[in-house]
């Protein structure tokens, strides 16, 4: 009986055949695309032809000769002259041949111009892209690699192709996330260019275009290539284009007038629905919520046009380190982590596992980065550089709750400051609205501390923090439910004109409890202004502002300020609060429920919870290039909701106004 050394060491060999498994272009053998066996004698090797080859007519005939001669001569035809005619049907129909026997490429090791066979990820992909051309329709993808398996070579030697062999006047596009990055992508079509056999009639030139840096013309087949960037988005035009190849999108960041999703949208809606036309997103993912990452989700689920292709570093036969001694591999083998055996399940070969622990020595431990760049599971690259706060299930079961706000508009009044701001308030529609409402103020009942709301104030400029308001509906919690969001302002605007806002919104919702987060308006104070603060001026118009206490040093007496402050314990504590909601979501998806969770609506807030990390020098912070002004309002009001105000109730009647102040008990 085999002990589990010796059949680790089968199930090992038989992984690795079947990483280098036999495959040939030349004859088609060993390909992922539907082929069927053709033999002619004057060949030394069967030929495994495409399927939709064989359903031309005249080579449909010509495969049931047993010699190339005899088809000849059956047809009253040149041998020779048959032969390529063969062969030339076959560039149109069999891309792999065509790459192999036309095309030549720069080895990654460095050394001489190699024919350009296509490694198994790059087959992988090819699959899918063929499976679209058979089916007559527009080829759409949206790949997710591992680094440096040849994704962007693949695509752009495709659309090289299908300007080569298959159609004129037909545009194509290179958007990468640098000038020099696009550049580097329109040097392969160079290349292929320079090496591209002269005897053969699909042969082409290259040539500028009308003195233009960026577009080059083919002009035997009157087809250009635009190569540009996110950086230089006038450079990118996509007025006549039916193929676009965008490289790296998760590291496209938005610019002056242009996001990668307006880009990226105006590009697709100029290419036409065509088969043979061509819309290619690629890229390693960089963290979760940005565009690329909420194009593959769209993907996944089907909502968008484009299919998902993943390609895992195990996948890559070029992804392992060969042991020196077997008795090296059996030690490997018994000394796996506990991710190891994951990687092992998963389908990693003992080579393969090799080399993930040298890479990772490489990145200096550095897990988060590893998964990124060498990802096992498209989830995992997805994942942010750094230690998530929230943990990935618990935002999974938060993001269920999410869904389209039923309103999008602004709140308008008699004035935008001062005492008028606050009459005839006003919920209007309007393009692109700042203000998001799943849920319209209910004034139905009289309920005691039902709403409350918390505001982060950024600034007015594109490259300031967004300012953001946050309302929850705490009403179900008088029948034990949970808290629910019900409105957000989300954009840029004068830190002052955002906070009477703030207080116009939340008078329509029954003079919510309105905590406004203090320090960026004290940081304003120290630049220079020594008037009253935002707060002070809206207080004696606002009744239902947070304050906290402030303890003078000449005694203990309570001093109350109005605003939340954020320090290094009150961010513990609301960012504390917002994990143990999210946490109860996900526990009452068991009915293991004990606490308040509470219902998010805005995948907004969820995208930058994904993002939210814990830095190495322990600092709790988006990654790098995002915002979490979303998180902190979240945590803020979320901490209001559960852990700081009473319970919602019904009010008792009265012939007064309500007014009320709450004070925190705590010294902040």
């Amino acid at each position: 009986m085999a002990s589990t050394k010796d059949k680790i060491l089968i199930e090992n060999d038989r992984r690795n055949g079947l990483l280098d498994a036999y495959y040939n272009p030349y004859s088609g053998e060993g390909s992922l695309i539907n082929r069927q066996m053709v033999q002619f004698a004057e060949l030394p090797d069967s030929l495994y032809l495409p399927i939709e080859m064989l359903n031309v007519p005249w080579v449909n005939k010509m495969a049931t000769y047993n010699s190339i001669s005899d088809a000849a001569k059956a047809n009253t035809l040149d041998t020779d002259v048959l032969f390529t005619k063969f062969i030339e049907e076959r560039f149109k129909h069999d891309f792999e041949f065509w790459a192999a026997q036309n095309v030549k490429i720069k080895p990654k090791a460095g050394g001489d111009y190699i024919p350009f066979i296509l490694n198994y990820p790059q087959r992988k992909m090819h699959n899918v892209t063929y499976s679209q051309i058979v089916a007559n329709e527009p080829i759409r993808q949206i790949l997710l690699k591992s680094r440096q398996f040849g994704g962007s070579t693949y695509i752009q030697i495709f659309e090289g192709y299908i300007q080569i062999e298959h159609k004129t006047n037909w545009n194509s596009l290179v958007a990468a996330h640098l000038n020099q990055a696009a550049t580097n992508i329109r040097f392969m079509f160079s290349t292929l260019q320079k090496y591209y056999p002269t005897n053969i009639s699909s042969a082409f030139t290259l040539k500028s275009f009308e003195s233009t840096k960026n577009i080059k013309f083919i002009p035997e087949r009157n087809c250009k290539i635009t190569v540009g960037s996110i950086e230089t988005p006038d450079s990118i035009r996509a007025d006549d284009v039916a193929m676009a190849h965008l490289s790296e999108v998760g590291l496209w960041k938005k610019t002056d007038g242009k996001s990668p999703a307006d880009l990226c949208q105006s590009i697709l809606g100029t290419i036409p629905t065509v088969p043979w036309s061509m819309y290619v997103l690629e890229s390693t993912a960089k963290g979760t919520g940005n565009f690329f990452h909420k194009s593959w989700q769209n993907a996944t689920s089907g909502v968008n046009s484009l299919t998902p292709v993943f390609v895992p570093w195990l996948e890559d036969p070029k992804n392992r380190i060969p042991f020196k001694t077997i008795e090296e591999k059996i030690k490997l083998a018994s000394t796996l982590s506990e991710y190891e055996e994951f990687l092992w399940q998963c389908g990693a070969t003992l080579e393969g596992i090799n080399f993930y622990r040298f890479k990772l020595a490489e990145m200096e431990g550095d897990e988060w980065r590893m998964k990124s760049e060498f990802p096992t599971t498209a989830d995992e690259a997805f994942q942010a550089t750094g230690q998530k706060v929230f943990a990935p299930s618990y935002t999974k079961a938060v993001e269920e709750d999410c869904r389209e706000p039923e309103f999008k508009g602004e709140v308008f009044a008699d004035a935008r400051s001062g005492k008028n701001a606050l009459n005839n308030i006003r919920f209007d529609r309007t393009k692109n609205g700042n203000l998001w409402i799943w849920q319209m103020p209910d004034l139905s009942e009289k309920i005691d501390y039902r709403y409350c709301a918390f505001a982060d104030i950024g600034g007015r400029t594109k490259d300031a923090d967004f300012s953001v308001l946050k309302i929850i509906d705490r009403y179900w919690m008088m029948e034990g439910g949970d808290p629910e969001v019900v409105a957000v302002w989300y954009g840029h605007l004068d830190q002052d004109l955002f906070a009477w806002k703030c207080a116009q919104i939340c008078s329509m919702y029954d003079n919510a409890l309105l905590a406004i987060e203090v320090n960026s308006l004290e940081k304003e104070e120290t630049e220079g202004n020594h008037f009253l603060t935002v707060l002070n001026e809206i207080a004696p118009n606002y009744s239902n502002l947070y304050t906290r206490n402030d303890f003078e040093k000449v005694d203990d007496s309570y001093v109350p300020k109005y605003g939340f402050h954020t320090n290094v314990k009150t961010k513990g504590d609301i960012i504390n609060a917002l994990n143990a909601a999210c946490r109860e979501r996900f526990m009452s998806q068991s009915d293991n429920q004990e606490g308040h969770a509470y219902i998010e609506r805005d995948q907004r807030a969820v995208d930058e919870m994904n993002w939210f990390v814990t830095k190495p020098n322990g600092k709790q912070e988006a990654v790098e290039g995002a915002h979490d002004d979303m998180v902190m309002t979240t945590a803020g009001c979320v901490w209001l909701a559960t852990k700081f105000m009473p319970l919602p109730k019904i009010r008792q009647e009265s012939n007064q106004n309500r007014k009320r102040k709450m004070k925190s008990e705590a010294s902040f």
